[in-house]
């Protein structure tokens, strides 16, 4: 039923996302937005930004060395001097956005502050390679029609990187017109011969659209010229879009359009990208529409402002937030002179499950639109920390879904390979709350790795899945494969580290007494629970990511007891979340759907 509900979606919308992705992107808007400006240097802009450099201490260490994907960010003009609190122990890659083409020429339109920035030398200092962004937004037929502008664009590209001793070019062609397809693989196969002649050890990345439309951009022909390929995984709600929703949905579960993050990066490695020439950019900004209701989804009544990061979480942190399972997002509803509003953005949480969708597929890392526009916030760096730093994964509690997310199908033909190893852990217990596959897709749980670890269990079509798995090595890995026939709605399973879940004793708590009810739950919500002698119990809820939404403690007596745990539900909005209930050294959680 989820396979056919989501190609009905499919059918339904192609008209509305044929729309959509021919719009402009995030780049080109914000591009001619602040482009209306005349400031002169990055000063006016840092003034214009209220920008003040902070003394931010380094996560961990002072170089990247330790990274264990490649870490790419755009650092926009008109963010001013940000670049001085970048924490570059954990970049790779730093690329200035822009030398803006003029297509008549091939020379730049502008430049802005590429020939004077201290971005190059700080991050140089830093072991963090610098590339050059060209942007060509217009004017493809002109421009591809003329040798003497597209060698004009090469040769100034050599002289401004040789200028500034920086390491690569990023290309930026967007909007391309059908009919300019051939043009533009033939111009892109040129341009990079003659970069790589003049720097061999030279970087040349370009950024893909996350939807291919009538294939404009021929990846097959570009894999042999291009270094690294970033697939601009937003967008896919944009400022004129005619329902509010998930900028840069992971999933689309049951409710969104079937154009996601995750088919992205599927189509592009179908298409012959090596899985260590692609990188997922991701987005630090989000999109606030005006919308009919506080319904998901809602149509829109106007047009959206992009909001970065910084912003949400500086003027939106009284407004209700919720998290969508099925795109596996954040977003903010909320009400201004009458009118409902929605803000779809992503956090660290959202982020994180992107960055777990690059590691099972084994990209060669990421990218991050844009640098500085988390402001003096360190919950991003933190994150990047988490996932790509060798020994930097410091989170002891989880969820892992399969790739379709909590609310969607998994794909044929896939196979891959997820380890979970936070840093220290002697012990990885993980739970099943739902397994569902086609009996012939596989997937197999390891005590350590998946070379030299001993197999937990093997799980396949529907089997029972209530028993605890534990890692005694406290490494915990998964191997996915899937064929081409039937695909299910997967899996949910949580994990935790023995920080967090300790040793079982079921001195207090008689585990086989525990019930949690009703399930859905609408308006009243119970447990009853056997003590062997009396206690208070720490109860709380927690969302969907294991953040703690409220607590209470309650004395209980021995015998059973049945507690009244509605007044912790009451203002719930419908979704999964999980009741989570301990006593000194046990903890029992157990997820709830709220359905009013």
């Amino acid at each position: 039923m989820k396979t056919f509900k989501k190609t009905l979606i499919l059918i339904l919308s192609l008209s509305i996302n044929l729309t959509i992705f021919s719009q402009k992107s995030i780049l080109q808007e914000e591009s001619k937005h602040y482009g209306n400006y005349s400031f002169k240097s990055e000063k006016e802009w840092d003034e214009f930004n209220n920008f003040k450099p902070y003394k931010k201490q380094k996560f961990y260490h002072t170089k990247n060395t330790d990274l264990t994907k490649i870490i790419f960010g755009w650092n926009p003009y008109w963010m001013g001097t940000a670049y001085k609190d970048f924490d570059y122990s954990l970049l790779s890659d730093v690329s200035y956005f822009s030398y803006e083409v003029d297509p008549n020429t091939g020379l730049p339109a502008d430049l802005h502050y590429w020939l004077t920035t201290e971005l190059v030398d700080s991050a140089h200092a830093n072991n963090c390679r610098v590339s050059l962004t060209v942007t060509l937004f217009s004017g493809h037929a002109t421009f591809f029609a003329s040798n003497s502008s597209k060698q004009a664009l090469i040769d100034t590209v050599i002289a401004l990187i040789q200028y500034r001793n920086a390491d690569g070019v990023n290309l930026d062609i967007e909007a391309v017109p059908s009919d300019q397809s051939s043009q533009l693989t033939a111009f892109v196969q040129d341009f990079c011969t003659q970069f790589h002649n003049a720097f061999p050890s030279g970087q040349v990345s370009i950024d893909l659209p996350a939807v291919n439309w009538s294939d404009k951009f021929d990846v097959a022909n570009m894999v042999n010229y291009i270094d690294l390929f970033l697939i601009m995984g937003y967008d896919y709600h944009w400022s004129g879009s005619e329902e509010a929703g998930p900028v840069a949905p992971k999933n689309n579960g049951e409710l969104w359009t079937a154009y996601d993050v995750t088919r992205s990066v599927n189509y592009y490695l179908d298409k012959g990208i090596p899985a260590e020439k692609l990188a997922l950019a991701v987005p630090y900004y989000g999109r606030d529409w005006s919308t009919n209701s506080s319904a998901v989804p809602s149509s829109t009544t106007g047009s959206s402002s992009s909001k970065t990061y910084k912003t949400v979480r500086e003027e939106m942190s009284n407004y209700e937030h919720h998290w969508d399972m099925n795109a596996s997002v954040p977003y903010i509803t909320y009400q201004e002179a009458g009118k409902w509003h929605q803000c779809w953005y992503d956090n660290e949480f959202s982020l994180a499950d992107k960055y777990d969708l690059v590691k099972m597929k084994n990209l060669a890392g990421i990218g991050i639109w844009a640098l500085g526009y988390d402001g003096s916030y360190t919950n991003l760096w933190e994150m990047l920390s988490e996932k790509f730093r060798a020994g930097g994964a410091k989170l002891g509690y989880g969820v892992f879904t399969d790739m379709g997310g909590p609310r969607g199908n998994y794909y044929n033909d896939d196979d891959y390979v997820f380890t979970i190893a936070p840093t220290g852990a002697t012990e990885i217990k993980l739970v099943f709350d739902e397994f569902s596959t086609d009996a012939n897709d596989v997937l197999t749980i390891y005590d350590g790795d998946i070379s030299t670890g001993n197999i937990l269990a093997s799980y396949s079509g529907t089997p029972n899945v209530s028993d605890t798995l534990t890692a005694g090595s406290g490494v915990m890995s998964f191997h996915f494969v899937s064929d081409d026939a039937t695909v299910s709605s997967g899996w949910y399973a949580r994990w935790a580290n023995t920080d967090y879940v300790l040793s079982i004793s079921e001195k207090t708590i008689d585990i086989q007494s525990f019930k949690l009810f009703p399930n859905p739950v609408k308006d009243k919500l119970w447990v009853e629970i056997n003590m062997t002698e009396p206690d208070k119990l720490n109860i709380s809820l927690l969302d969907i990511n294991g953040s703690q939404l409220k607590k209470q403690t309650i004395q209980t007596n021995a015998g059973n007891n049945r507690l009244d745990l509605s007044t912790l539900i009451s203002d719930l909005k419908n979704g999964s979340y999980f009741i989570s209930i301990s006593s000194g050294t046990y903890s029992i959680t157990k997820k709830i759907l709220i359905m009013r």
